[in-house]
């Protein structure tokens, strides 16, 4: 995946399916885990997509997450709406580049970032 990492980047760090977080990178700090720390210091300036390993010898996977990642992340408070029911909203509201849409919720903002990254630039 391209880019590199900097200080202030988001970052999906992976261990396995059920193993896996969405922190951002701040120099000084570390990622603590049952399966070790890791020193964010030592991620600032590398590209995305490697594995690093922690200071009791895990391997980690470090990529960019993607807004599907950001969303699956968001904090339960609220009822979020999932990338699959997300879809299906856009279809049936045929929701498309270029589109004016109003949306009113009061939750994590879920659906709204769906929304704008659909419509996109030449959207409302």
């Amino acid at each position: 995946m391209p880019g590199t990492i900097k200080d202030g980047s988001l970052v999906y760090i992976f261990l396995d399916a059920k193993r896996n977080w969405i922190r951002r990178v701040r120099a000084g700090e570390e990622f603590h885990s049952n399966r070790g720390i890791i020193r964010f210091d030592d991620l600032i300036g590398r590209p995305f997509g490697i594995r690093v390993t922690s200071h009791s010898g895990t391997e980690f996977q470090i990529h960019r997450p993607s807004p599907t990642d950001i969303q699956i992340s968001m904090g339960r408070n609220t009822q979020i709406v999932y990338p699959k029911d997300a879809g299906t909203i856009l279809i049936e509201a045929g929701i498309h580049a270029g589109c004016r849409v109003v949306e009113s919720g009061t939750g994590s903002g879920a659906l709204t970032g769906i929304l704008a990254r659909a419509v996109g630039p030449e959207g409302h």
